[in-house]
């Protein structure tokens, strides 16, 4: 699932300063008129959206509870008044991680539950993004969410930015060197949504000097668990690192089966940055020394945004023990967040193209400072050094890599 992982790498971008998260929810949200019933899903007291998310299926073990995070985040603004004195509810689908069951869950979102906008937190809009644009709904997603030829879905808005088709960078080529290795391998799953992106890591990482392809293969199943074929090739093909940008019930199955054979390569993964693979003994020690992103900032930060952020869960969030939150948290947060933007940017009285056409105006969106600011305005275009966080586990921490805690930034390829 190259977009899933792989993509967000290469899309966070102007990194920035941080803005204090008690700024969210505070601006616009004083209309002069009278709200009205202006749109669908809109009446004079409350705003219905839509999230549609992978609950079950291989794909829910990184996205299954993005509904926590997003509803975290439409609590705080709802007890800060809602937008232009408007509760928001959030209305939740199923796509049990399949291009056919997100066409159903959107669909049934929109045309039955009558949702104003659509929130995405899955790897398989590819399913339901035609029917979104047909009917000029607005769609706030994750980065794993957006298609291929994204470009001609204007109403789609991601949280971080990059190029469609996209070109080759030396960001993860970057990383292996900085880890110390020559050899590498590359793993990706076969995935509907994103065809493209194997070839474009290969020839990043051909692109530098002194890194060689060791073994590589784009033919996995989404959700796999079973690596035993895979460890023996890396093995076989002598690798001293391997990248995989996958769901996290993947990431823990390739680490294991790595350490049962007895291989000691470096490791990079999309996901498994969260309280839940720390608490569980077994893939900690199997995931030990390895390195991770962490997307879309590092949420053990000392920051007045993440300090928020994590305030808001434990109010909000009855789930939430504590700990780092989990990749779908945060993005549900996220897109969430995105969401009510476009809402108050739209005015009193919001409609569906307004709200898309607003949000295409932004040329700073931070989250609040969660996220390195994108410009929604110049969407798809890679807009300066590719950078990315990234973390590695040592013991039962997550520190920084490098320990500087600054990012690892690449360049887009020239011809590419």
């Amino acid at each position: 699932m190259a977009l899933f992982g792989a993509r967000l790498r290469a899309m966070l971008v102007g990194l920035g300063c941080v803005i204090p998260l008690v700024a969210l929810g505070t601006q616009g949200d004083a209309g002069a008129a009278s709200p009205a019933a202006s749109a669908p899903g809109v009446t004079a007291k409350a705003i219905s959206v839509g999230l549609v998310e992978s609950q079950t299926g291989p794909a829910s073990s990184t996205f299954g509870d993005s509904a926590r995070g997003a509803q975290a985040r439409i609590d705080l603004q709802n007890a800060q008044g809602g937008v232009d004195g408007r509760k928001l509810k959030l209305v939740v689908a199923d796509d049990t991680s399949t291009p056919s069951g997100n066409q159903l869950a959107v669909e049934d979102l929109v045309s039955t539950k009558g949702v104003f906008g659509v929130m995405s937190s899955n790897a398989v809009l590819v399913g339901g993004a035609n029917f979104l644009q047909q009917q000029g709904v607005p769609v706030t997603a994750t980065a794993s969410t957006i298609t291929t030829d994204e470009p001609q879905y204007t109403d789609e808005f991601s949280y971080t930015q990059g190029q469609l088709p996209s070109p080759p960078t030396t960001q993860l080529a970057q990383v292996f060197k900085d880890i110390g290795v020559k050899n590498v391998g590359l793993l990706d799953y076969s995935d509907p949504q994103d065809s493209t992106l194997f070839p474009v890591e290969e020839k990043g990482i051909q692109g530098v000097d002194g890194l060689n392809i060791c073994f590589g293969s784009d033919s996995i199943p989404i959700g796999s668990v079973n690596f035993t074929t895979i460890a023996l090739q890396l093995k076989n093909a002598n690798c001293q690192a391997v990248d995989f940008p996958a769901v996290e019930s993947s990431d823990i199955a390739l680490a294991t089966a790595l350490q049962q054979a007895g291989l000691h390569i470096k490791q990079i993964y999309a996901t498994g940055y969260d309280q839940t693979l720390l608490d569980d003994a077994a893939a900690r020690t199997a995931a030990q020394g390895q390195y991770f992103d962490a997307e879309p900032l590092p949420l053990d930060l000392n920051t007045p945004a993440v300090k928020g952020f994590y305030a808001a869960l434990r109010k909000y969030d009855p789930s939430y023990h504590g700990g780092i939150a989990s990749f779908g948290e945060g993005s549900g947060w996220m897109i969430a967040d995105e969401m009510i933007e476009g809402l108050k940017l739209a005015g009193p009285n919001p409609t569906r193209a307004g709200v898309i056409k607003d949000l295409a105006r932004v040329t700073s969106y931070s989250g609040g400072g969660l996220v390195p600011p994108v410009n929604l305005s110049a969407r798809w275009k890679l807009i300066g050094p590719q950078c990315a966080y990234y973390v590695q586990l040592e013991g039962s921490k997550f520190l920084p890599f490098p320990r500087s805690g600054k990012p690892i930034c690449g360049k887009v390829l020239s011809g590419s």
